[in-house]
């Protein structure tokens, strides 16, 4: 069972959607990602790694490589109920 209240799920995700979107404070081209608290909770403690490009967010289309392959989102909204910054 989940730690995370929704609301605390909410405020994490939208600092995370603003961190992504502003892509000009980024340290490099490519930002270092990991699945979300919750979604590594329910993978049985399974964390996730991956990357996203500054371009991809920039085009309005973001996409997350992992060893998984590739996740494309519609938004960046999408993208952090599954992925935060690391």
């Amino acid at each position: 069972m989940s730690s995370w209240t929704e609301e605390q799920k909410r405020m994490r995700m939208a600092n995370h959607a603003r961190i992504i979107r502003d892509t000009a404070s980024w340290p490099s081209k490519v930002l270092p990602l990991k699945s979300q608290p919750w979604v590594t909770e329910a993978n049985g403690d399974r964390m996730t790694t991956g990357t996203i490009a500054r371009r991809s967010v920039e085009r309005g289309q973001p996409y997350v490589v992992s060893d998984s392959g590739i996740q494309v989102f519609d938004t960046v909204e999408e993208l952090v109920k599954v992925w935060a910054v690391d």
